[in-house]
C-alpha cells in the first residue's frame, strides 16, 4: 500500500461517522447505580417477534446477581448482545425459556455452538416448557457435523450434545423451579396459547410461562408473552421490576397485512392471537397497578419497527392506569 493511501486508512479508521454513530448501541440508562446494587437487570433484545430491526434484536435478558449471569430467553442475535453487555457465552450457565416461540429461541444454536468451541466445561442448565428437551437436542443435532470438522483441529473436547442439559417444567400454578445461592425462581402458566391451536397440544408444546426472580435486593418479574392473566397479578405482587411485553395491535395488524399477502380472513387466526394473547398498554398499567409493582419495563415491543425511539405510543397507555415509573426498555439497558 502507498504511505500516503495507508497514513489516510489510518486517519479514517479512527473517526466514526454520523451513520456509524448512531447505529451504535445505546449505553445502559442506569449504570452509574446498577453497579452499586447486587442484582443487575440488562435487556439485551427488546424486540417481539421474528422479524429483524436496526435497533431492537430479538427478545433477550440477562439478571447479573452478585456477578453471575442468568438468561431469561434466547432471541437470534443473543450471542452478539451478550457480548456487547460485557459478556461471554461462556459465562451463561443457567438458561430459562418463557415459552418455545422462534424470536425466543433462535439464538440458542449459536449460544451452544459458542460455548461448546472454547472447551468450556460449564455446562448450561437450560430450563422451560415441555419441549424444550427436544429443542436442545435438536440444537445439538443440527450442531454436530459442523462441531465433528471443527473438532478434529481443537484439543479435546467434550461432546457438543453435552453442552447444555435441558430441564422440562410441567406446571400450571405458581412453582418454585429453581434456586441456588443468589436466588430463586418462580414459574406460573400464562395466557399466551389460550386460542391457538396447536398440533402438538397433547405434548404440552403450547405452554408459556412467567417468571418471578427474587434475589436478595430485588424482586424482578418476565412476563414472556402473554394475554392478561390473574396468574400473574398474584405472581408480580408487591416486585420491584414488571418487565413485560407490549403490543400496539392496529399498527401490527397493519404489518401483517404487508408482510401476508392474503386476505383479512386468513389473517383472523393471527390477528386473534395477537388480541388475546399478548398485553396491549392499558392492560400492562392495570396488571402493574393491581400487582403494586415499583417500575414497569417495556420490552418484546411490537410491532418492531427501524424507528429508534417510539415509546409514547406505548407508556401513555400504561400510565392510564399505573402512578409509577413506566420506561420504555431499549437494547442494553441497564437498571
Amino acid at each position: 500500500m502507498h504511505i500516503k493511501s495507508f497514513i489516510l486508512w489510518i486517519v479514517m479508521s479512527c473517526l466514526v461517522s454520523p451513520i456509524a454513530a448512531q447505529n451504535n448501541p445505546p449505553s445502559a440508562v442506569h449504570a452509574s447505580t446498577t453497579h452499586e446494587k447486587s442484582t443487575r437487570l440488562i435487556l439485551l433484545g427488546t424486540g417481539g417477534g421474528p422479524v429483524t430491526s436496526l435497533y431492537r434484536s430479538q427478545p433477550a435478558s440477562l439478571l447479573v446477581v452478585d456477578g453471575r449471569p442468568y438468561l431469561i430467553d434466547v432471541g437470534d442475535g443473543t450471542t452478539k448482545q451478550l457480548k456487547l453487555a460485557g459478556y461471554d457465552a461462556t459465562d451463561i450457565g443457567h438458561v430459562f425459556f418463557t415459552h418455545l416461540h422462534l424470536d425466543h429461541t433462535a439464538g440458542l444454536a449459536p449460544l451452544m455452538a459458542l460455548n461448546w468451541i472454547t472447551g468450556n466445561r460449564q455446562m448450561m442448565q437450560v430450563y422451560g416448557p415441555p419441549g424444550t428437551s427436544a429443542m436442545t437436542r435438536a440444537a445439538a443435532e443440527y450442531l454436530k457435523i459442523p462441531s465433528q470438522i471443527h473438532g478434529v483441529v481443537l484439543p479435546p473436547h467434550p461432546p457438543i450434545a453435552d453442552i447444555a442439559t435441558p430441564h422440562d417444567l410441567d406446571i400450571g400454578d405458581e412453582t418454585l423451579i429453581f434456586e441456588d445461592d443468589r436466588l430463586r425462581v418462580f414459574a406460573v402458566a400464562n395466557s399466551h396459547y389460550i386460542t391457538t391451536e396447536i398440533p402438538s397440544r397433547s405434548y404440552g408444546h403450547d405452554q408459556a410461562y412467567s417468571y418471578r426472580f427474587e434475589t436478595a435486593d430485588r424482586t424482578i418479574i418476565f412476563t414472556g408473552d402473554t394475554g392478561p392473566s390473574a396468574a400473574i397479578e398474584k405472581l408480580a405482587r408487591n416486585a420491584d421490576i414488571l418487565v413485560t411485553e407490549i403490543i400496539d395491535v392496529e399498527a401490527t395488524k397493519q404489518m401483517l397485512r404487508r408482510q401476508f399477502p392474503v386476505t383479512d380472513a386468513q389473517l383472523e387466526p393471527l390477528v386473534a392471537h395477537m388480541i388475546k394473547e399478548h398485553l396491549v398498554p392499558e392492560e400492562v398499567g392495570k396488571l402493574a397497578s393491581t400487582a403494586q409493582v415499583g417500575m414497569v419495563v417495556l420490552s418484546h415491543v411490537v410491532p418492531v419497527t427501524d424507528e429508534r425511539d417510539y415509546a409514547p405510543a406505548f407508556t401513555t397507555g400504561v400510565k392510564k392506569h399505573f402512578n409509577g415509573p413506566v420506561i420504555m426498555g431499549q437494547d442494553l439497558s441497564e437498571f
